[in-house]
Formats: C-alpha cells, sequence, structure tokens
C-alpha cells in the first residue's frame, strides 16, 4: 500500500507488484497467485491500476522481449478478456438435467409398455374406519395399508434427510467418506444397467455376445449363471466407480463422476415409483420446504452464518480466511472434499487458461444436487407411466413435465446470476414442474384419475404389437 502511494503521488497511473512465487509470507501460507487472490489493503475506488505478477516471469518473459534494448522503451498492456454473457456451464448442466429426467422417464415408459414395470398400488381416495368396514375383502385391507405406509414412508424419509445432513453438518468428513463407498457400489450397480441395457437394445453386440460368449458360457459357467458378456460389463463398471474413488480428488476427476451420477439418476428413475400425483405432490412439497429452509433460513441459526445445505455440500463455510484479510491459496489450504451425490460442471471463464492447477487443486463448478433432479423426475416418469392413460396422452404428459422441469431450471440458473448465492433449486422446480401438469390435466378432465391413480393398467400395460418388439430389449 505504502509503494502504491508513492507510485500515485509522483504521478504514476499503473503499477505492477512483483510476486515470489512459493515465498514464505507468513508461517501458514506462501505467496501464490490464483483466482480468488486480492489485496485487502488496496482500495479499487482510490488506487492507480495495480497488476500483480510472478517476479521470474516479468524477468524472463517480459524484459527478454528486450534483450540490448532500452527497457525504457517496453510498453505493457494488460488485456482481460470480457466474460460470457450467459456462464456457458449452466447450459451443459441444464442439458444433464434435463437429459437424467427425459430419459428416465422414456425409459421407463419403454419398460411399462413391455409390462415389465410393476407400478405401486394406488390408494384409495379415503381410507377411513367407514370405508374399511363397508369393504371387509382383503383388496380393501391392503389399499388402506397402502395409503399410511405411502404417509409414513415419506415421513420418515423427510426425518432421514434432515439427520443426514445434520450429520453431514457436524461429522462432514464420516459422511462424505460413506457416500463415496456407497457410491461406489450402486454407482456400479447403475453404470452396469445403463450399460448392458444400450447393449441388449443393439443388434451387432447381441450378435457378437451370441457368438463369442456362447462357449466361453458353456465351458466356465454352470446353467442359471451370468453369461461372460455381463460378467465383463459388471467388471468394467466396477473398475470404472473405483478409478474414480481413487482419483476423486485430481481436478478433472468430475467427468467420471457426472458420468456415473447420470447412470444412477436413469436407473433410479425407471425403477422407483410411487402410486399416484398426490403422493409425488406431498413429496415435492415437503423437499420443497425441507430445501428452502436448509438453504434460507439455516443462516440465521448457526454461528457462522452460513448455510447448512451448502456447507454440507461443498464443505466451503462463510468465515473470512486468514486473520489478516488475506485469502489462503488452495494449495496450503485443507479444501474440503465436495459431497458425491452432486452433478458438476467448471465454469467457462474466459480466463481458465490462466489458472495454474497445481496451485487452485480443482476448478470452480457449478454444482446441481442429483435430488434436484430425482425428485421432480419423479413426476416424469410418473406422467410417462401413470395407469389408466393410453400412450398419447402419457407421452403428452411427460413431454410437458420434461418442458417445465427445464423452464424451472432456467429459473434457478436466472436467480443464481442476479443474487449471487447458491439457490435450493426445488423452491423454482417443483411449481414449474407440477403447475404446467395440473393445468393441462384440468383442462383435459383428468385431474381426478391422475390425482387418485387407478390400479386398471389394461389400457396401458399391454403386450407388444409385432411392430414394436425393436425396442423391447430397452427395458432392462
Amino acid at each position: 500500500l505504502f509503494q502504491l502511494n508513492q507510485l500515485k503521488r509522483y504521478g504514476a497511473e499503473n503499477a505492477i507488484l512483483l510476486v515470489e512465487k512459493g515465498k514464505q509470507f507468513i508461517t501458514r501460507w506462501h505467496d501464490y497467485l490464483f483466482s480468488d487472490f486480492y489485496d485487502p489493503y488496496v482500495n479499487a475506488s482510490d488506487a492507480i491500476g495495480t497488476f500483480f505478477l510472478y517476479a521470474h516471469v516479468f524477468q524472463n518473459e517480459i524484459l527478454g522481449l528486450v534483450k540490448g534494448s532500452d527497457v525504457s522503451s517496453l510498453e505493457l498492456r494488460f488485456h482481460r478478456p470480457h466474460p460470457y454473457p450467459i456462464d456457458l456451464s449452466m447450459i451443459v448442466m441444464w442439458l444433464l438435467a434435463v437429459g437424467c429426467v427425459t430419459g428416465g422417464g422414456a425409459w421407463a415408459f419403454v419398460r411399462h409398455r413391455a409390462g415389465k414395470d410393476k407400478l405401486p398400488v394406488a390408494s384409495p381416495q379415503s381410507c377411513s374406519s367407514q370405508s374399511s368396514s363397508s369393504d371387509s375383502s382383503t383388496e380393501g385391507r391392503k389399499k388402506c395399508v397402502a395409503f399410511y405406509s405411502n404417509f409414513l414412508a415419506i415421513a420418515f424419509l423427510m426425518v432421514i434427510l434432515v439427520g443426514i445432513l445434520m450429520i453431514g453438518f457436524f461429522f462432514r468428513p464420516i459422511l462424505v467418506a460413506f457416500f463415496n463407498g456407497l457410491l461406489v457400489v450402486f454407482g456400479s450397480i447403475s453404470v452396469y444397467g445403463c450399460v448392458m441395457a444400450v447393449l441388449s437394445n443393439c443388434s451387432m453386440c447381441e450378435w457378437c455376445s451370441k457368438r463369442l460368449c456362447t462357449g466361453l458360457q458353456h465351458r466356465w459357467l454352470p446353467k442359471g449363471r451370468p453369461n461372460i458378456l455381463q460378467l465383463i460389463v459388471f467388471v468394467l463398471s466396477l473398475t470404472l466407480c473405483v478409478i474414480w474413488f481413487v482419483f476423486r480428488r485430481t481436478p478433472y476427476a468430475f467427468i467420471l463422476l457426472d458420468f456415473i451420477n447420470v447412470t444412477l439418476c436413469l436407473h433410479i428413475l425407471k425403477s422407483l415409483r410411487l402410486p399416484n400425483v398426490m403422493w409425488i405432490t406431498v413429496l415435492m412439497i415437503c423437499m420443497f420446504i425441507y430445501d428452502a429452509v436448509m438453504v434460507f433460513l439455516t443462516p440465521y441459526l448457526t454461528s457462522n452464518g452460513c448455510s447448512v445445505m451448502l456447507e454440507v455440500a461443498t464443505g466451503i463455510g462463510c468465515s473470512s480466511d486468514g486473520n489478516d484479510g488475506y485469502p489462503m491459496p488452495p494449495i496450503d489450504a485443507a479444501l474440503p472434499e465436495k459431497f458425491p451425490m452432486l452433478m458438476q460442471v467448471p465454469r467457462f471463464d474466459p480466463m481458465i487458461s490462466c489458472v495454474d492447477l497445481t496451485i487452485e487443486k480443482t476448478l470452480q463448478m457449478t454444482i446441481l444436487g442429483m435430488g434436484d433432479i430425482i425428485i421432480p423426475g419423479y413426476l416424469v416418469t410418473h406422467c410417462f407411466t401413470m395407469n389408466g392413460f393410453s400412450e398419447r396422452p402419457r407421452i403428452m404428459y411427460g413431454i410437458l413435465a420434461s418442458f417445465g422441469y427445464g423452464i424451472g431450471l432456467i429459473a434457478t440458473f436466472i436467480a443464481l446470476s442476479l443474487m449471487n448465492m447458491a439457490q435450493p433449486a426445488l423452491i423454482y422446480l417443483v411449481p414449474c414442474t407440477l403447475l404446467p401438469i395440473f393445468v393441462m390435466a384440468y383442462i383435459k378432465g383428468h385431474f381426478r384419475l391422475m390425482w387418485h391413480g387407478t390400479n386398471d393398467s389394461a389400457e396401458s400395460t399391454a403386450s407388444l404389437k409385432p411392430n414394436t418388439v425393436s425396442i423391447s430389449y430397452f427395458s432392462h
């Protein structure tokens, strides 16, 4: 600051401050330049234009341009590219998330069409003592049990989610390690399921598996066991997840993580169901409240003013780095590990070529929780597979729900850009996904049937016609 004041006093318009890379600044960290570097003692409104540069870069690369010439003739001009009007990482994230919910719904639709999709029993419109006494049949009692079971399941789920978040807030390293191991196990199953679904839908792969694997299977494997192709795919899937686990702290591990999480979302959405829109709405509203409270309300309850949700997901607190105001270089900081159940896309910053990953340790990411994909995805999948509707209205409602999800995600990103703070995505995704479905169902006269559901699947779960057999393989 003293140097800048002296330069300003003598009429200088700009200044270059040289930093010796890696020199110990104080006992806690060293001198490095990084994305979040700033000098807290330089007032940007009063000071002259100030640039920080490594001393060896200035000596070797800049002064090296004027070897044997007068240094005073050297003129330096600094250029910083203008940021993109829209962060392209948000577009990539949008494509990933919308692709997951739409792909999961389409996969569930194919399984449902092939008759391989067993939906939960729809609850009766009411399950009171009168209705149960008037209908003493076993089926009626099962429906009443299903009604209360769904209610208790959602309540239990919310308790579990709050409990996990509290464990993550107080014992974050333990929870992250647990979910890392969990992702290896369930990620392997999901990658295997998705790859086998693709291979079984490929006639060439089917021919190869029959020609090449049948002989090996009869020679090495007893009857009824998985064939060689299935074993190879599972081993490769497990290897992929183990590789991610080993290298998960490296800057580009997010590529494998996103792939594993995409397959996990697809596998969950094509497999799990709720019986009707009523229960899906209850679940989505509960998650709406949960997300809003954990992001917006908890900063008023924590001692450091941090959002519990954000701190558990990223591990980054709100306190400043260091006692003297200088930010700590990431290479000297014990950077916490991100929660694995996140989709991550690096920000497309025009200055990304200047990022030194040996110092930064990681790229700056746009993140989206898997819950922000799976919870609205339940509605999308249900629209594609609900009983009592023919294929055409199911496709119409499924596409409409996917469109609403995409609009909600755009609203989330707009709020993120305008407020410059983490957003609970479900407060935008839930209304944007539910309301179009409700409006369309009301206009079409389908609302009551959609809300309560039906157990009559005769119209929608029929045997395949001969001309549709080619897509039945995609129903694993």
